[in-house]
């Protein structure tokens, strides 16, 4: 048995686990975020994968290495953390620094393909499939698995999140607005202040279980529909999986968006729903999927 820790970084928390090459997670832990500079954050980072060890049980010259997911842009090959709007990291060399703190092999990933890549796995693998995994949280992002590996385009492939949802002339300017801006738990809790003042962002879909939609959900079904329906239209993808803070805590929700999908129709007889599933991994997907893709590079090279 091969042992390596996942990390999954986010704007809030960061959570670490001990992921054998099973997928199985043995302990996780979780800490939370620091905003106040790059070193104070890093120092969270470090401090988590410690607790973890602790509560794994598991020394460190059995991990064979560790695997990072952190959001925003990352340049892979020299294991930087460029930018995320959630983090105050800039150009951040966090495999450097994780290699040089802990001794062990380092890779580093997006957190949304992380995520996706434990999906991808956990679903049988399959490397003749085109596979999506979407995640509907704090923002809005996919991630795109093409037979067996990441397809990412120029840079910007599976930011959908940024996709322009409406636009309209203000008072003389044109004012875009992102579905992201519309769309992610962020509008979602924003519209939910701007209504009701004081109730919580799971009212909103407590109405939704209860059978009265409201139209701000109305609203942020048909957009999240629209967005699945792009990328089916764009690039066909035999599997697409929605995960993500939102989805996961939101079961009606997804079958919602499967519905306005089948709508949407037009090319094919068949339900196109069929391609759409909810998270299996919900919240741990992150670290097996940084776990996971650290051994499986381990065990490619």
């Amino acid at each position: 048995m091969t042992y390596a820790i996942g990390l999954d970084i986010g704007g809030t928390k960061i959570a670490a686990g001990v992921v054998d090459d099973s997928g199985k997670t043995a302990s996780v832990s979780v800490v939370p975020s620091s905003s106040v500079s790059e070193e104070s954050m890093y120092g969270r980072v470090k401090e988590c994968i410690h607790k973890v060890l602790r509560s794994s049980g598991i020394p460190l010259n059995q991990i064979e290495g560790i695997g990072a997911g952190t959001p925003g842009m990352v340049d892979r090959e020299q294991g930087i953390a460029v930018f995320s709007n959630n983090l105050p990291w800039r150009n951040f060399p966090l495999a450097e620094r994780l290699k040089s703190d802990f001794g062990k092999r380092i890779i580093l990933e997006n957190d949304v393909c992380m995520a996706a890549y434990a999906e991808w796995v956990h679903g049988g693998a399959d490397e003749q499939e085109t596979f999506v995994f979407l995640t509907v949280s704090t923002g809005i992002a996919c991630s795109i698995i093409h037979q067996g590996d990441f397809f990412r385009g120029a840079g910007m492939a599976g930011e959908i999140g940024m996709n322009i949802e409406q636009e309209e002339h203000v008072d003389g300017a044109i004012v875009r607005r992102t579905l992201e801006e519309l769309a992610s738990g962020s509008a979602i809790s924003q519209t939910v202040a701007e209504f009701t003042k004081s109730k919580a962002q799971q009212e909103l879909f407590d109405s939704l279980l209860a059978g009265a939609k409201s139209i701000e959900t109305i609203n942020m079904i048909r957009r999240l529909a629209r967005a699945v329906y792009s990328i089916i239209c764009t690039i066909d993808p035999h599997r697409i999986v929605m995960g993500g803070g939102v989805i996961n805590r939101n079961r009606r929700l997804l079958e919602e968006i499967c519905k306005c999908v089948d709508e949407y129709r037009s090319l094919r007889k068949e339900p196109l729903s069929n391609r759409i599933s909810s998270s299996m991994l919900k919240e741990a997907a992150g670290v097996q999927g940084a776990g996971l893709k650290l051994l499986h590079t381990l065990q490619a090279d």
